[in-house]
């Protein structure tokens, strides 16, 4: 499972949204976050 660590900056931008919106980051994007494009579409 990628940590926001290993993301690029845009998906870490977004893992961020995601931790504060719903105060956890669920496995499902966490993976998603594998390809560059998915979460920002």
């Amino acid at each position: 499972m990628p940590t926001r660590e290993t993301v690029s900056p845009a998906n870490q931008s977004i893992f961020d949204k995601l931790k504060s919106g719903l105060g956890v980051l669920p496995n499902l994007y966490a993976t998603f976050a594998y390809c560059e494009h998915v979460l920002g579409s």
